[in-house]
C-alpha cells in the first residue's frame, strides 16, 4: 500500500528478514506454544510478545528510512505535492 502511494522508503524493510534474524527465538516461541496446543494450558503470550517485538523493530527501521528520505526532500508523492500547490 505504501509503495503504491509513493512512499518508496518502505520498499526495503522486510518483516520476513526480521524473523530470519531472530530465527532461534521464533522457533522457540512456536515450540513452546505447540506443546499445549488446544488445551487449557495453551498460553500464547510469548508468541504475541515476540510478534510485537518484531513489529517494533520493523517500525523503527521504517522510521529511520523515512527520516533519511525526508531529509532528501523526496518524502511526498505526486498527489501530496499537487495538493500543496492547489492550496
Amino acid at each position: 500500500m505504501l509503495l503504491k502511494t509513493g512512499y518508496d522508503f518502505a520498499q526495503y524493510v522486510s518483516f520476513e528478514g526480521i524473523i530470519e534474524q531472530k530465527k532461534a527465538e521464533y522457533y522457540s516461541c512456536l515450540m513452546s506454544i505447540q506443546q499445549h496446543r488446544n488445551t487449557p494450558q495453551e498460553i500464547i503470550s510469548g508468541w504475541i510478545l515476540f510478534f510485537l517485538d518484531c513489529l517494533g523493530i520493523l517500525t523503527n527501521k521504517l522510521q529511520q528510512k523515512y527520516e533519511v528520505y525526508q531529509e532528501k526532500g523526496n518524502y511526498k508523492n505526486e498527489r501530496q505535492k499537487n495538493r500543496i500547490v492547489a492550496m
